[in-house]
């Protein structure tokens, strides 16, 4: 399946399914996201707003 993220007492954990591999994601107030990104960004959230 992937790759889940998941929201656990304040924290973000990703787990591979494959590998059950668990990381844990830090979140930075960055401002400065690169164009690509961003776009990228908009197209995920343009397919799930079709899907609702």
């Amino acid at each position: 399946m992937g790759k889940m993220t998941y929201f656990i007492n304040g924290k973000y954990y990703i787990i591979d399914d494959e590998t059950g591999e668990i990381k844990s994601v830090k979140i930075n107030d960055d401002q400065n996201i690169p164009a690509e990104d961003l776009k990228q960004l908009v197209k995920i959230l343009a397919t799930k707003s079709k899907c609702v």
